[in-house]
């Protein structure tokens, strides 16, 4: 069950939402059966009579609690129809009893967690919670064995770990005083800071590395689709993040990899060596093959892009270990791809174009055009063949 917090601020927008706003009657009737039921108790009709409309308990004289609690039903109804309709906490009262039930939709949940104003969400307990959950306990969306990509991760014997990218930020003096956590586009790691205190000497007393990351958007989003399709705890299933990310902690396992260019960590030279590149200095995808090399800029730099791009990389191991890569630049385009690679008619797609390509390895490159995520439009620009010895990039 819901904790009690979050059941009293569901009930609290029911009965301030416009649905509710002339219904006197509902309103009382329905904070009762909350209140009982929180209390684990299942009200009879008659103390219901006597409790919310004030009429005495007789057993022998037929109540109108059916018909009131009927109504309140059809109220709710439309409630979750309309304004309540992205409600994380339901409310239900099923039919032949009064005791309300109380439903998360572990979905909005996690998306609730997703949509924060901030730009990027701490690694923090509740996500950790969240996760948690969702790892073990979701069941598939959907039939995923014979499934291009995700039916290969269930087939093939190994242990999958997912890995989601995590942004780096370092102490720094803040402008207003004090110091605070910092986040600069160049600067992705340790090393990277380093680097920069090497280059500039003196920013070494005004500069400090620390432990923790954050995640944004993308990142929960894509552990939810993911997981969507390999949930249910039918294969061994783990999760990481980037920067706890080592070799070792890989070995011997199929590895999914959401992320952002700048969040690769040493699978950025995974990504080099089959022909994916992005310059941040100018937020420019530079995507290669064996006899050309093409050039693609969206215009992410913005507040509100309108226009991304997202690569998708898939190949295997001579064990028959699965590796995937799914990375964007921004929240729009990862969280686009992702949802375009979880259908089964594009998968379909997919697997026809890389059906002659060795072992189907393939790496691809998909335009996303909208805002936020709203009205999505993904293309798929080009697929490839990954001609590279995979023996020669990935342990």
């Amino acid at each position: 069950m819901p904790k009690e917090r979050k059941i009293r601020v569901s009930l609290n927008a029911i009965l301030t939402s416009q649905c509710f706003s002339k219904s006197v009657v509902n309103k009382g009737l329905l904070t009762f059966l909350v209140e009982e039921s929180l209390k684990g108790e299942n009200p009879t009709e008659h103390r219901i009579a006597y409790e919310v409309f004030g009429k005495k308990s007789d057993p022998d004289k037929p109540h109108n609690v059916r018909i009131y609690v009927h109504n309140l039903r059809k109220k709710l109804s439309e409630y979750y129809a309309s304004e309540g309709k992205n409600a994380e906490v339901r409310l239900d009262i099923p039919k032949g009893a009064y005791k309300v039930t109380f439903h998360t939709d572990r979905r909005l949940a996690l998306l609730s967690i997703a949509n924060l104003s901030a730009p990027y969400i701490l690694i923090a307990g509740l996500l950790l919670a969240i996760i948690g959950g969702t790892l073990w306990v979701t069941a598939p969306t959907q039939p995923s064995d014979n499934l291009f990509l995700w039916g290969n991760l269930l087939r093939s014997g190994h242990p999958t770990k997912i890995v989601l990218g995590d942004h780096y930020f370092f102490r720094g003096e803040s402008p207003i005083g004090g110091w605070g956590a910092i986040r600069h586009t160049y600067v992705n790691s340790d090393k990277d800071l380093d680097e920069l205190v090497r280059k500039q000497p003196g920013l070494a007393p005004k500069v400090k590395k620390m432990s923790q990351t954050f995640l944004n958007q993308q990142a929960p989003f894509g552990l939810y689709k993911v997981m969507g399709i390999l949930g249910g705890g039918r294969i061994p299933v783990d999760m990481m993040y980037a920067s706890n990310m080592s070799w070792h902690t890989l070995k011997g396992q199929n590895v999914v990899f959401i992320g952002s260019f700048k969040t690769q960590g040493i699978l950025k030279s995974v990504s080099e060596a089959i022909g994916i590149d992005f310059r941040i200095q100018d937020y420019r995808l530079m995507y290669s093959t064996a006899d050309s090399v093409s050039s693609y800029q969206g215009n992410s730099a913005k507040s509100y892009p309108n226009l991304d791009y997202a690569t998708l990389s898939r190949f295997v191991t001579d064990d028959g270990r699965q590796i995937i890569s799914v990375i964007g630049n921004t929240d729009m385009s990862n969280i686009a791809c992702l949802e375009h690679i979880c259908q089964k008619d594009n998968l379909e797609g997919l697997e026809r174009l890389a059906s002659d390509f060795p072992n189907k390895n393939f790496k691809a490159l998909f335009a996303i055009r909208g805002q936020d995520r709203t009205g999505f439009q993904t293309e798929l620009v080009r697929i490839d063949p990954i001609t590279v010895s995979v023996d020669e990039i990935w342990p």
